[in-house]
C-alpha cells in the first residue's frame, strides 16, 4: 500500500481543520442573515401597511364627507322628486337641482364620480355631465335587478357602506371603489347616492406603499366582505389567510373605518436575497481556503525539501556503499 507523503497528509489535515469551522460559520451566518432579512421585511411590510391604510382611510373619509355633503344638499329635492303627484315641470325642476349638485364634482381632475338613482328608476351621474340622461329617463327593471346591495344600504339607517369593487352600480361599467348611502325620508328611502373612485387611484396607492411582489387585500370587517385584492393574492377566506404563514410574511392593520389591510410578503423572495448573500460568503470563503492551502503547500514544500533530501540519502545508503563513502572521507 502506497504511503501518503508528509506534505499531502498535512494538506488534508489542514483542509478538514479549515472546512469544519468554515461550515459552522456559514451555517451561523445563514441563520443570522435569514433572521435579519425577515425582520427587515417585517418592518418594511408594517410600514407599507400603515402607509396604505392611512391613504385608504383618507380616501374613504373624503368619499364619506362628499356623500354627506351631497345628501344634505339634495335631500329636499330627492324627497320631492318621489312625490307621485308631480307635474312634468316640477319633476324637471327637482331633477335639475339634484343634477346640478351631483355634476358640480364632474371636473376633469376630480378623483370622484357621483351616481344618484331611485327605486323608481330616476338616474343621474356626474360622468360626462349627465348628457345622456334627463328627468324622463328611467332605469330598466333589468338594470335595477343587478343592484343587489340596495337592501344592505336601505337597512343601514343612512350610514355609508363601502362596497366591493366588483359591485354592480347602475350603468357603470368600469371597476371602481364605491361608497353607497341611502337617502332617507322618515319611514322610507327616497334614493341612493354612490361616490366612486377609479381603481387607478387605488392601485396608485398600492404602488407607492407596497414593496415588490407584495400582495394586498382590503377587507371590510363590519360587513365581512373583501373590498379589493391584488390579482395574485391567494384564494383564501379570512380564517384561511392565517394558514399561509409558511409561505408568506403576513401583516394585518385595521383603520378607524373598519377596513383591514392584509399585506403578504412571499418568503421565497426573502430567501432569494438571503441565498445571494450566502453565495457571496461561500465564494469568498472558498477563495480564501484555496489561497491558504496554496500558501501552506508552498511553505510546506520549502520546509520539507531538506528533510526529503536527507530521507532519500538515508534510504539509498547501505553497508556496502557506507564503507566506500567512509574511505573517501578519510582520503
Amino acid at each position: 500500500m502506497k504511503k501518503r507523503s508528509f506534505a499531502r497528509s498535512l494538506m488534508i489535515s489542514y483542509f478538514w481543520i479549515a472546512a469544519v469551522p468554515l461550515s459552522i460559520i456559514l451555517g451561523f451566518f445563514f441563520v443570522k442573515t435569514t433572521k435579519s432579512f425577515m425582520e427587515n421585511a417585517r418592518q418594511e411590510a408594517e410600514a407599507s401597511a400603515k402607509l396604505i391604510s392611512s391613504q385608504i382611510q383618507s380616501l374613504v373619509d373624503n368619499m364619506s364627507f362628499l356623500s354627506i355633503h351631497l345628501v344634505n344638499n339634495i335631500m329636499y329635492n330627492a324627497k320631492s322628486l318621489n312625490y307621485p303627484g308631480n307635474s312634468l315641470i316640477q319633476e324637471e325642476k327637482y331633477y335639475s337641482e339634484i343634477q346640478a349638485e351631483c355634476c358640480s364634482y364632474a371636473i376633469q381632475s376630480s378623483l370622484y364620480q357621483v351616481v344618484f338613482f331611485t327605486d323608481r328608476g330616476y338616474y343621474i351621474t356626474s360622468n360626462d355631465y349627465n348628457i345622456a340622461y334627463n328627468s324622463r329617463y328611467r332605469l330598466s327593471e333589468e338594470e335595477m335587478e343587478k343592484v343587489q346591495w340596495r337592501e344592505l344600504v336601505r337597512h343601514n339607517f343612512g350610514q355609508s357602506v363601502l362596497l366591493p369593487t366588483d359591485t354592480q352600480v347602475p350603468l357603470v361599467k368600469e371597476t371602481m371603489l364605491t361608497l353607497a348611502r341611502a337617502i332617507r325620508d322618515p319611514g322610507k328611502v327616497v334614493g341612493y347616492l354612490c361616490v366612486q373612485v377609479d381603481m387607478d387611484a387605488i392601485e396608485g396607492i398600492f404602488k407607492i406603499g407596497a414593496p415588490q411582489n407584495g400582495q394586498i387585500r382590503l377587507y371590510d370587517t363590519q360587513n365581512q366582505k373583501v373590498i379589493y385584492q391584488t390579482s395574485d393574492f391567494p384564494e383564501a377566506d379570512e380564517e384561511e389567510v392565517q394558514t399561509l404563514k409558511k409561505e408568506y410574511l403576513i401583516t394585518e392593520l385595521t383603520d378607524q373605518n373598519g377596513i383591514e389591510v392584509f399585506f403578504l410578503s412571499p418568503k421565497k423572495e426573502i430567501y432569494k436575497d438571503v441565498m445571494q448573500e450566502v453565495r457571496i460568503l461561500i465564494a469568498e470563503g472558498a477563495g480564501l481556503l484555496i489561497l491558504t492551502i496554496w500558501v501552506m503547500r508552498y511553505c510546506t514544500r520549502k520546509m520539507t525539501r531538506a528533510l526529503k533530501l536527507l530521507t532519500d540519502q538515508i534510504q539509498n545508503t547501505t553497508l556496502e556503499n557506507l564503507d566506500v563513502e567512509s574511505q573517501s572521507e578519510h582520503e
